[in-house]
């Protein structure tokens, strides 16, 4: 460079200094610079026209010079992507128009009373009256429900027990109740049921499902009476009932579930009474009647895991039945009836359970 390109550099210089900040052109506009960090291996994204891209030891810089405020994008133009106002949220519970898949399995305990008397005909106090107590047992249960659109329900359920402990006392007319052991039984249940499910959204995730239900039951139970011999009674219940399940979720990982249901049950009885040498074995009496019952579930399901659930719940039934009739027979032939002026059983379960939602 010359002496004179140096001068005029010079003088230029001098001559933007001494001119005021107001007379530069406000025109002008701001411009901003960032600098990023590119990770190796990861392409560079298409360059910009005011990008220049610096590569140091084995980092690359990308320096970008813009304008803070962008031109306003045209209303025509395609919108450059998705914009989300929330994060995804879980799936929603199952609606009445889906197909859906409930599979429980309970373990738990329950606790039996069964009482019943009998009295000659034209008497009307008891002759035989027999009663177990506190019948302690152990329980598996399972059930399955099936809902199809456009929300038909399908219900099947079964139960068993075992006798853990127990009392019993028999006592006859006139004569002090004998206690006996009671330590040694059974229980077991069997259902089926088909229904129409309702199901309604309300606000902050909360969901509410109605299901009227009807459908057919058997219920079986053996208790027994030991003393130098054992005597068994076999209790059996077979009959229609019909009810009703709601299910209160929130949150998608609560649910609250109650049933209630009504049944009728035509009610046979048979007893084995070793203990009298003049009766009849095995069959030493029969006891038959229209009975109608009462169950009731109530019970909380948390969300473990995407499709398992683990559950706590409390069952309830209460049976009660008409007057009834007693076949006696003896070891001779004869049969002898009698009137059954009661018949009550009673029965409280508790469950621990692991629930399989699809």
């Amino acid at each position: 460079m010359s002496y004179q390109d140096y001068s005029r550099l010079i003088y230029g210089l001098l001559l933007l200094q001494s001119l005021p900040c107001s007379a530069l052109p406000q025109s002008v506009p701001e411009l901003r610079m960032h600098v990023f960090e590119q990770t190796p291996g990861v392409s560079a994204p298409k360059k910009h026209p005011a990008t220049t891209t610096v590569d140091t030891d084995s980092k690359h810089f990308q320096m970008v010079v813009f304008e803070p405020t962008a031109p306003t994008q045209s209303s025509s133009a395609a919108p450059t992507g998705q914009v989300l106002s929330e994060y995804p949220r879980q799936a929603v519970s199952h609606k009445a128009n889906d197909f859906s898949v409930l599979m429980m399995t309970d373990v738990g305990y329950q606790q039996e009373q069964m009482s019943w008397a009998v009295a000659a005909p034209g008497i009307s106090e008891p002759l035989i009256e027999t009663r177990w107590d506190n019948i302690d047992m152990m329980r598996l249960k399972g059930r399955l429900d099936l809902i199809a659109p456009p929300g038909i329900a399908i219900r099947t359920e079964a139960s068993y027990a075992w006798t853990v402990s127990g009392s019993g006392e028999q006592s006859s007319f006139g004569l002090p109740a004998n206690a006996y052991p009671a330590d040694d039984g059974y229980s077991w249940n069997a259902s089926a049921a088909l229904g129409y499910r309702f199901h309604f959204e309300a606000p902050k995730k909360v969901g509410i499902s109605v299901t009227p239900l009807a459908g057919y039951a058997f219920h079986r139970q053996r208790f027994t009476l030991q003393d130098t011999q054992t005597n068994t009674y076999d209790a059996e219940w077979d009959g229609p009932w019909v009810g009703l399940d709601a299910t209160l979720d929130w949150l998608n990982d609560h649910e609250l579930f109650a049933s209630a249901q009504h049944h009728w049950a035509n009610y046979q009885g048979y007893g084995d009474w070793q203990q009298l040498a003049d009766a009849a074995h095995p069959d030493s009496f029969k006891h038959s009647a229209d009975t109608t019952g009462l169950y009731g579930t109530l019970g909380y399901r948390y969300h473990w895991t995407q499709a398992l659930w683990l559950s706590f719940s409390m069952d309830y039934q209460n049976w009660d039945a008409d007057t009834g009739q007693e076949q006696f027979y003896l070891s001779s032939g004869t049969v002898i009836d009698s009137t059954l002026t009661q018949l009550s059983r009673e029965m409280l379960g508790i469950n621990l359970g692991v629930n399989w939602k699809f």
